[in-house]
């Protein structure tokens, strides 16, 4: 049924979102936005959008209707974020923000226990660095308070990798990779701020751009 195969399909791809709402299966990842990743997510919004759109709402009972109503509203909104408003090209703060969040969603996860907690964040630290990855590809155009914000984020999330150490426990082993990978962010964090204090604040400005 539809429903159910938007459920599935919504975990998949905000891997972050469904760790907030107690799935675990895709805990070890971040959503992606390389062209790929985008191109294929626009396309099952489009489907979702065509196969929504065939269903007599006037027929549904209450409930069913709201949820229809909520998922209409839903696809509407982004394929209008994909297809217009491509916030990744030009927020630059996009990128640091989906991994605070992706790794605070699973800091103080009460329905983990602490080894899965501590193991799914191992792996996702693992590929953390990866969303920074794409970050370069992505971003077309500057925007001057997307840059200051981005500060502030990486800010935040480097004192949360400062007291992550704190918050988990495990074997040493594990324990020893979760230090790599947070020098390893860390690092990636503070090129990706060189950047954006250098080469990036010479790319067209996105409200010029906005506004011809």
């Amino acid at each position: 049924d539809l429903e159910s195969a938007f459920t599935d399909w919504y975990f998949k791809f905000h891997p972050v979102q469904s760790t907030f709402y107690g799935f675990d299966e895709y805990n070890f990842f971040f959503k992606r936005l390389d062209n790929d990743s985008r191109e294929e997510y626009l396309a099952d919004i489009q489907r979702f959008h065509i196969e929504i759109s065939q269903i007599d709402e006037t027929k549904l009972p209450n409930t069913e209707y709201v949820n229809y109503s909520v998922l209409t509203q839903f696809l509407a909104r982004q394929i209008y974020f994909m297809k217009f408003e491509r916030k990744y090209e030009w927020d630059v703060s996009l990128y640091p923000m989906m991994v605070y969040d992706g790794i605070i969603s699973l800091v103080d996860l009460d329905y983990l226990n602490m080894n899965d907690r501590t193991h799914a964040l191992e792996r996702r630290l693992e590929v953390s660095t990866s969303v920074l990855d794409i970050a370069y590809q992505n971003l077309k155009f500057y925007s001057d308070y997307h840059q200051k914000e981005t500060f502030k984020i990486i800010d935040a999330l480097n004192k949360l990798l400062e007291e992550l150490p704190t918050k988990i426990m495990s074997d040493n082993q594990t324990l020893d990779r979760i230090d790599i990978h947070i020098r390893n962010l860390k690092r990636e964090l503070k090129s990706y701020k060189d950047w954006i204090a250098g080469d990036y604040s010479h790319f067209e400005n996105f409200e010029v751009k906005k506004n011809t």
